[in-house]
């Protein structure tokens, strides 16, 4: 990103200041230092005066006069040897005024002509102008010509200090000929330009999941709301700076707060299920299988059992079924083919609703605030209601400090089609759900359905809460409800020792610092033959023992043929890398080329203990030599 254009024009002077230069009128050039001599008068240099002096000279400058013999005169008009370059001057005596007679007599048109190749020959050095950018960098476009410079840096200050969108560059460029043929907006496909790096898309293009379930596609941006300069569509990890929780452990905090949810139990084997539908005593129930995704009802096992959601009326119902989802994979279209193991049910009682809504609370990243958004249409398929009907979905913007006020909370609650009785009691939910949202460091509370039943009660029928990893350290509780195993067990170590690990399905083990970095490392992989066979990136406070680890983690893929380490030492010193390679290399006991590029803080140490290790490491300093060599190592 440019910083700041600065356009020096010459070296400040427009005229060298000379001493023994004079102009035709007798005038010495350092008379007014930082002026110029116009008929005897001492003009100070603006900008506006420098283009109208460099105009006179257009003509004169473009026909090369300014590089011919310099031309001076002493107060007697007599010749004068040019100390610079040895040339003789021309006398030249011209009629002062006062003076009688002088040597010849010399027209106007002469005396002009004289003044002006005078003043040219002493035309300041060009002009320039400097770019800076945002990493410190500069380049420089030096001129000899001041009028030329000066064009270059006002076409660049149109383009850049607009005052009407019709200015900008997009609308005034008219392509050439070879460009039009192309259609810029079809240049960029998100999902074939991942296929393209190595990762496999389900074939459930509707919800835009990946198959290894490890990343996800998301429509976030697709108003350029979020990034005007993103792409609509954006991947990422699957699991983002949030922590996830049960829906029996939604249940449990809400009814904390003092907020209204169907009685029930958790149960992780099928006696406690009997012992849970047993207790609620009575015959309207309803298991619900506990995995981290949605469309559980819609979902189904690996043992072909259907749905996770399913109506009971006795406790041997809810046994029988928790028999069959406890211990089996859930598949469902969030999660893919892999699915998501059950290693819980939830029994609860059944509540009959005479209005079903739909209300969450979300992170407005556009405003850096909060939102709340709620539709009147609740139920499983919030999704459907998206696209069929958006207008039925309302978004309210939140000030994260003020909070809901009852005025919003009442305004939020009108529009849920509940009726007058629970109004009030819709909107006093809404306020302490925002309060819970807050005070637990939440990234998304979703309730669906948020209920009124027959007996005019608000229930929670069921949610799901979303928590900012950055707030582990003063949310205890809530992160001690991770469940991990609804994670990649490699992920979770991974995480342990602060490093971001995604597995994917290549034969190339790569490991970077930086996650740009990663992907570009990925992609010149790719472009050298190779097939990345994970993204793991160690973050800026590797240490030998983390590197260590990242090379277990790599390892545990059997079809990694060869590793790629490419660091850049900013915050990593690369000694600490060379340290934990030698380390790990030693340890893990390890049969397959390592290829290393290594760039910035204690290169030199790093290079030497590498070189010096007597181990199979291949150091390399290019980047498109390295992966070439990790590409190649890897076939053999």
């Amino acid at each position: 990103m440019i910083e700041r254009v600065d356009f020096n024009r010459g070296s400040a002077l427009l005229y060298e200041a000379d001493p023994n230069l004079v102009d035709s009128y007798g005038n010495t050039a350092n008379s007014n230092s930082g002026n110029r001599l116009t008929n005897g008068i001492a003009e100070s240099i603006t900008s506006s005066a420098l283009a109208t002096t460099a105009s006179e000279f257009t003509n004169t400058l473009t026909n090369g006069l300014g590089f011919g013999n310099v031309l001076a005169l002493n107060k007697e008009g007599t010749e004068k040897e040019d100390e610079t370059n040895g040339r003789t001057m021309i006398p030249l005596s011209i009629k002062e005024e006062g003076d009688g007679v002088s040597d010849r007599t010399e027209t106007a048109a002469e005396k002009r002509q004289y003044e002006l190749e005078s003043r040219q020959r002493k035309l300041c050095r060009g002009a320039s102008i400097r770019i800076q950018f945002r990493d410190f960098n500069y380049i420089s476009f030096d001129f000899r010509n001041i009028l030329k410079g000066n064009d270059v840096f006002e076409s660049m200050m149109r383009l850049t200090c607009i005052d009407t969108i019709d200015k900008l560059y997009a609308f005034i460029y008219q392509p050439i000929r070879i460009e039009t043929v192309f259609n810029g907006w079809e240049d960029y496909n998100v999902r074939r330009e991942f296929e393209r790096q190595g990762l496999k898309f389900d074939a459930a293009g509707a919800e835009k999941t990946v198959g290894c379930s490890q990343w996800r596609i998301t429509s976030l941006n697709k108003n350029y709301e979020l990034c005007p300069s993103y792409p609509k569509e954006l991947l990422s990890a699957q699991q983002v700076r949030k922590l996830s929780i049960h829906e029996y452990r939604s249940a449990a905090l809400l009814k904390s707060y003092g907020i209204g949810a169907p009685r029930g139990e958790a149960a992780r084997t099928p006696e406690e299920a009997y012992k849970a539908a047993k207790d609620l005593n009575t015959n309207e129930m309803v298991i619900k299988a506990q995995a981290l995704t949605g469309g559980r009802g819609k979902g189904h096992f690996d043992n072909g059992l259907q749905s996770g959601v399913r109506l009971i009326e006795t406790p041997e119902e809810a046994k029988d079924l928790a028999s069959k989802m406890l211990n089996h994979k859930l598949i469902t279209k969030q999660t893919g083919a892999a699915g998501k193991i059950v290693t819980a049910v939830y029994v609860v009682e059944r509540k009959y609703a005479l209005q079903e809504a739909y209300l969450s609370i979300v992170m407005d990243r556009k405003n850096q605030s909060t939102m709340i958004i709620a539709s009147s249409e609740g139920g499983m398929d919030i999704e459907g209601v998206a696209k069929k009907n958006p207008d039925a979905i309302k978004k309210f913007p939140v000030e994260i400090d003020n909070g809901v006020s009852d005025k919003l909370a009442t305004e939020i609650a009108s529009g849920l089609h509940f009726t007058a009785d629970a109004v009030p009691k819709a909107a006093k939910t809404i306020q302490t759900l925002y309060k819970i949202f807050k005070e637990k460091d939440a990234t998304q509370i979703e309730i669906n359905p948020l209920s009124e039943t027959k007996e005019h009660e608000v229930m929670c029928m069921d949610a799901k809460f979303n928590f900012d990893d950055n707030a582990a350290y003063r949310q205890k509780e809530v992160f001690s409800w991770r469940d991990t195993t609804q994670e990649d067990p490699d992920e979770v170590t991974a995480s342990k020792y602060g490093l971001n690990f995604i597995k994917l399905n290549g034969n190339i083990g790569c490991l970077v610092n930086g996650a740009g970095l990663a992907m570009a490392t990925m992609d010149v992989v790719k472009l050298y033959g190779g097939e990345p066979a994970n993204f793991l990136d160690v973050g800026g406070a590797a240490t030998p023992e983390t590197i260590e680890k990242a090379f277990e983690l790599i390892l545990t893929e059997k079809k990694v043929s060869a590793i790629f380490v490419n660091i850049f030492g900013g915050i990593v010193r690369c000694d600490y890398v060379a340290d934990g390679l030698i380390q790990a290399t030693k340890n893990l006991g390890l049969t397959i080329p390592v290829v290393v590029r290594l760039q910035g803080t204690n290169f030199a140490i790093a290079k030497k203990m590498i070189e010096e290790s007597g181990l199979k490491l291949y150091l390399e300093e290019d980047l498109d030599k390295a992966a070439e060599k990790a590409v190649e190592l890897g076939k053999k």
